[in-house]
């Protein structure tokens, strides 16, 4: 059988920058990207629903199809996550998907891939329908996880997918692979399937390109790569490696594949993906490299942090992500035991604040600190100022919120030295962190880890432990109506967890603005808070 490289650059690539390739890059990767030789591109994402925070290749529907050219030469094609078809609200929400798909018949689009779990597949069939309807589009089926697939899964598997796949792909999702489990795994799915197959492999451990190779001597003809490996965790197969061993040089490829990394590499440069010591660790121990990601691209946690759970992820069910697995590893809450508290510690000066406002640490603070310093001396506002950030004089500032786990082990030093009254998950700590607290004056209120927003009385649940929903979340439970914010920029949008922050105020918004809650920002901001001027106060 002939091989097939397939590039998925602008799809595993945008687990990095949130998908926000700009349109000049899109359409000069379409160009240099045809001219390599490589009949088959990954041009993103199908997200259902369409999140409009993400980029444009995190929704390649039928109308990101007509923002660009597309050269003959190529089949153009998107994943679609099985999770996102499975998971819907209502029966509108399900119709709405089932719209979206059957119009990619009026696209560029020449196949699908599915990107689903073991058991996934088999929830998705009436989708399944609607798009097999198409005949000019070649459904794919990519198995993720594959290392823990088990011989009866595959059979059930591979019996369901020959009614509508046409090349089934198995992903190394966790970087775990070697030689010896890829020959296994390849004598199991061909007994069952009779039809094409690739790999889509990681690199955590430095084996990408050798695993690609190995699949491809025996027997998968379907091979992925993206361009300086840019993806998800490490990375993958990079794609100017692979082309060496496939394609015939000539100077015209030779330049494409040169504008491409021209590309790309300034996009390395700033987020920093690729093997190393500590993914290496996570395809050892089959961790999810999300949680490698999620620590090395947030500047609260180091190299010590790393390692510690690293440690403790090898001992648990890691290989789905889970941001409260990673919390755990810390081992500073108890999030497990049932949240009756005992104010301990508890010396909150009650002065009847029916305003408040949270400073945070963006530098569009500094524009108005003068005049904020004037205003706050001057009215009766409750501060909080968020973890030890430094903005105004500490004689104006009320309370210090803590919630994060890595921001309370990282500032114990800090907190004996502190003379503002602390917020913090005082009862969710750990004995040996209560006793670090002695010397100051602490506001106790919890913190669970839910996927739902509760604001109770004396704790919160929360999907992640975000001081600025936390303080919030506390301001609600006293009853403090007016809520102002200042130094809250907002991340930008090519950075994922911008979609946290916004999501979860905008959760407390919808349900709390009902209520006589008003929010407001003092200072520009990418959340969506009404900005007010200063003297309005």
């Amino acid at each position: 059988m002939k091989t097939n490289l397939l590039d998925c650059t602008l799809r595993d690539g945008g687990y990095y920058n949130n998908w926000q390739f700009s349109k000049t890059d899109i359409q000069n990767y379409i160009n240099e990207i045809s001219k390599t030789g490589i009949q088959f591109v990954e041009i993103g994402f199908l997200f259902l629903p369409i999140d409009k925070r993400k980029g444009l290749t995190a929704s390649c529907d039928k109308q990101f199809f007509k923002n660009f050219k597309f050269p003959k030469n190529v089949n153009f094609g998107i994943m679609i996550n099985a999770s996102d078809l499975i998971n819907f609200s209502n029966k509108k929400d399900e119709k709405e998907k089932i719209k979206i798909l059957k119009n990619l018949k009026y696209t560029n689009i020449r196949f699908i891939r599915i990107a689903c779990h073991f058991n996934e597949a088999f929830k998705i069939e009436k989708y399944l329908k609607v798009l097999k309807k198409n005949k000019n589009i070649n459904l794919f089926i990519n198995i993720m996880q594959i290392s823990e697939i088990d011989t009866k899964t595959i059979f059930k598997i591979c019996n369901f997918s020959k009614k509508y796949f046409k090349c089934l792909y198995i992903a190394d999702s966790l970087g775990s692979l070697k030689k010896k489990q890829i020959k296994f795994l390849i004598n199991k799915f061909k007994k069952n399937w009779p039809y094409e197959m690739g790999i889509h492999a990681h690199d955590n451990q430095s084996l990408a390109l050798k695993n690609t190779l190995f699949a491809n001597k025996n027997g998968l003809n379907w091979l992925d790569s993206t361009v300086t490996g840019m993806g998800r965790g490490p990375g993958n197969t990079k794609t100017e490696d692979l082309l060496q061993f496939f394609e015939d040089k000539s100077h015209k490829k030779d330049k494409a594949i040169k504008n491409l990394l021209t590309i790309f590499l300034k996009l390395k440069r700033k987020y920093k993906w690729g093997t190393n010591e500590y993914y290496h660790l996570s395809g050892k121990y089959k961790i999810h490299p999300t949680y490698i990601q999620t620590m090395l691209s947030d500047p609260r946690y180091q190299k010590f942090d790393y390692m510690h759970a690293i440690k403790y992820l090898k001992n648990k069910s890691a290989k789905s992500f889970n941001p409260f697995t990673l919390l755990s590893a810390f081992n500073i809450y108890d999030f497990s035991k049932k949240l009756k508290f005992k104010n301990q510690n508890y010396k909150f000066k009650d002065k009847s604040f029916s305003q408040a406002l949270i400073l945070g640490p963006g530098k569009s603070l500094k524009k108005i600190k003068y005049r904020l310093s004037k205003k706050i001396k001057n009215s009766k506002l409750l501060v909080i100022c968020l973890n030890n950030t430094k903005t105004i004089s500490d004689n104006l500032i009320d309370i210090r919120a803590f919630c994060h786990p890595i921001k309370i082990l990282s500032n114990l030093n800090y907190f004996k030295k502190c003379r503002n009254d602390l917020l913090a998950p005082y009862s969710c700590l750990s004995k040996n962190l209560q006793s670090s607290f002695k010397k100051n004056s602490l506001i106790n209120f919890g913190i669970q880890i839910k996927n739902k927003i509760s604001v109770q009385s004396d704790y919160v649940s929360l999907k992640k432990p975000l001081a600025l929903v936390y303080a919030v979340s506390f301001l609600i439970s006293k009853n403090i109506k007016k809520i102002y914010l200042a130094g809250f920029d907002g991340y930008s949008m090519d950075e994922p967890n911008q979609d946290e922050s916004f999501e979860m105020i905008e959760s407390l918004k919808k349900k709390y603005s009902s209520k006589n809650f008003n929010f407001y920002s003092l200072t520009k901001t990418k959340l969506n808070i009404r900005k007010i001027d200063l003297n309005k106060i």
